[in-house]
């Protein structure tokens, strides 16, 4: 028995079910915030599939001392059952399905791969001295990008570059910020993890100014092509190194290749998008993990 949890709406979940499917393989679907769900089956699986998945999260109605208190017991029993989950043959980091990107640009740094280099401060004057120290810095989220629906306008922040001008504008103290020096690009590249093996492809969002800088500020009407692209050895194995010294099993993470040709390691997502990628070049990622859970 194959069980995956993941949510509703988790494409790259419901292309591995298609394999799944077609191999007439028994499996369980569970999504977030299914009330029955890991204190029921317990760890009897063969194999587990963890895709965007987050057990028992509290809303607002929710949030009350006694329902708050039995929310919180019931997510113990949950990640205890997925502990034990976790020493089978598994795909996904549940207990690390929210990444710290500092650290992951620490241990990528740690293996030999090339991070920007970058600075968190609160300071402006430490934030004026790092903009002169480099040509062009741009500023981008510590962890997850913004959110919103205000009036009927829906807002989403990417990375932005940083002019004098607004360093000029900030207060002398502020929120922890995250500045980066600002790479030229030739291209920029996905690359897709599952255990050993690695699929890259190669985003080519320099030949369109809206995607110049952060290829996430999607140009709809005029999509980046998306190639397969084979990186060199010896970046497949400080990938390897990488996911082994974080603990991740699979992951998707952005880089860039340098106009001096230099790769550079930007962040991890372990629940990053693998569609993107699986379509566009032709990958059977979808049917590799299905074949790892079946087989398993």
């Amino acid at each position: 028995m194959i069980y995956i949890y993941s949510n509703k709406s988790e494409k790259s979940t419901n292309d591995i079910i298609c394999w799944i499917h077609n191999y007439s393989l028994a499996f369980k679907r569970f999504n977030e915030n299914d009330n029955n769900l890991l204190v029921n089956i317990k760890a009897e699986g063969n194999s587990f599939l963890f895709r965007k998945y987050y057990a028992n999260k509290l809303t607002l109605s929710e949030r009350h001392a006694i329902n708050n208190y039995l929310q919180n017991e019931l997510l113990i029993v949950n990640n205890f059952i997925i502990k034990l989950i976790e020493q089978k043959p598994h795909i996904g980091n549940y207990f690390q399905r929210v990444p710290n990107k500092l650290w992951h640009l620490e241990m990528a740094k740690h293996e030999g791969l090339d991070i920007p280099a970058m600075l968190v401060t609160t300071q402006k004057k430490e934030a004026i001295a790092f903009k002169k120290e480099h040509s062009s810095i741009i500023n981008k989220s510590i962890k997850d990008s913004f959110t919103g629906t205000f009036e009927g306008t829906y807002y989403y922040n990417h990375t932005e570059r940083v002019s004098d001008e607004i360093l000029e504008k900030l207060d002398e103290e502020f929120f922890p910020t995250l500045f980066q020096e600002e790479i030229p690009k030739e291209y920029e590249l996905r690359v897709i993890f599952v255990h050993e093996k690695i699929w890259a492809g190669a985003i080519m969002s320099q030949s369109d100014p809206i995607t110049s800088l952060d290829w996430r500020n999607y140009n709809h009407q005029k999509p980046n092509r998306i190639v397969p692209y084979k990186l060199p050895t010896e970046i497949e194995e400080k990938i390897r190194k990488f996911a082994q010294l974080t603990g991740l099993n699979t992951g998707a993470i952005d880089m860039i290749v340098s106009k001096d040709k230099r790769y550079v390691f930007l962040e991890c997502n372990p629940n990053g998008q693998i569609s993107m990628v699986s379509e566009k070049c032709n990958y059977p990622i979808e049917k590799y993990i299905a074949d790892f859970l079946g087989n398993a």
